[in-house]
């Protein structure tokens, strides 16, 4: 959880499906807000199942959350 940048894989537990996936981060960067700004984290995982990529975008905290949560499953 050191190094988090683009090309890292993490295991994140997926709010869509409620599973772990290995994501690929395909982009960090800050997004301006009314009153600050916020980090955005976009990530990729390939589903074998329906063979293609699927994609989302999260907020920094819930990137974090979603990967503890990956962690402890």
């Amino acid at each position: 959880m050191n190094d988090i940048k683009v090309g890292s894989v993490v295991k994140l537990l997926y709010w869509q499906d409620k599973k772990v996936h290995e994501f690929t981060i395909t982009d960090i960067y800050f997004e301006r807000y009314i009153s600050d700004y916020k980090t955005i984290v976009k990530a990729k995982y390939y589903s074998e199942k329906s063979e293609c990529w699927h994609s989302d975008t999260f907020f920094s905290n819930d990137f974090f959350k979603a990967m503890k949560e990956g962690a402890e499953e």
